[in-house]
């Protein structure tokens, strides 16, 4: 069975909260109440949905990182002499993370009967991570052709070992890259503030015949724009942090937790500072 991002009731729960705060807002408040309660309830259902990802994610990283780690352990059992399936199973009784429970699952298949290839091949199918899947297609494959199979998994852990190492140096390298998206962000921020404040001092100066005669409606409110801002920074937050953990991380899901991050400082310091400056 392959593993999937689970919603259970701790998700579906706030996301239906996030739903009906919005939607209850939207029908039976005030527009003033609106400003608030629907970005609000926004920003809950957004939340609730995509931390799942951000967790599943992070779990197929630790399996990722301690994998090395594992084949590096069966190796030297398989030094000592012992078949690949017995190598397994001595291996099993380390600490690698969530892997554990993955490398214990092998090994409860491979007692039922199932040979080691097809529980090998199920732990791949069931993340669905390419450096484990080609490792698992070399190891295999060396097994079946008869070569020395402690050289071929010390050899793979290597390469998976450097593939780690290629990958946090991205991550070191890119951290300009995040810091400066989080000022570019918050710069964002501060123009609309002053855009809004100049918006609002042309709103108060001029008539609503005036708006009426230049063609800009005559029911325009600085809430109307107060509320429009903060969609489109909540939008540029979800869309910054999506791609701080495309380049970061070389996945969108990665960057969830940039986007909660930015959409929350950028919503919340945005609405703090207009309630407390212009209003």
């Amino acid at each position: 069975m392959v593993e999937e991002v689970k919603f259970d009731w701790k998700v579906v729960g706030p996301a239906v909260l996030g739903l009906i705060i919005s939607f209850y807002s939207f029908l039976f408040t005030s527009p003033d109440l609106q400003l608030y309660l629907i970005p609000l309830g926004l920003y809950i259902l957004m939340t609730s949905v995509s931390v799942p990802f951000y967790i599943f994610h992070k779990k197929k990283k630790d399996i990722e990182k301690n994998f090395p780690v594992f084949l590096r352990d069966v190796a030297q059992e398989c030094e000592a002499g012992a078949t690949l399936p017995i190598a397994i199973r001595s291996a099993s009784t380390g600490s690698y993370g969530l892997l554990t429970n993955e490398i214990k699952k092998m090994v409860y298949e491979i007692s039922l009967g199932i040979n080691v290839e097809q529980a090998l091949r199920n732990f791949g199918d069931r993340w669905n991570i390419p450096s484990i899947k080609r490792s698992i297609t070399s190891i295999l494959e060396a097994e079946r052709a008869g070569g020395n199979l402690f050289k071929t998994l010390n050899s793979i852990a290597k390469s998976v070992y450097i593939l780690e190492d290629l990958k946090k140096e991205r991550r070191s390298r890119s951290q300009s890259f995040v810091a400066t998206s989080y000022v570019i962000f918050l710069i964002l921020v501060a123009v609309l503030l002053v855009l809004l404040r100049i918006l609002n001092s042309f709103v108060v100066a001029v008539s609503v015949e005036d708006f009426s005669t230049i063609g800009m409606g005559s029911n325009i409110s600085i809430t109307e724009y107060f509320r429009i801002f903060q969609y489109l920074i909540i939008i540029q937050g979800i869309f910054t942090g999506l791609a701080i953990g495309k380049t970061s991380e070389g996945s969108v899901a990665g960057g969830i937790i940039h986007t909660i991050a930015l959409s929350s400082i950028g919503f919340f310091l945005f609405t703090i500072i207009v309630n407390m400056i212009i209003l």
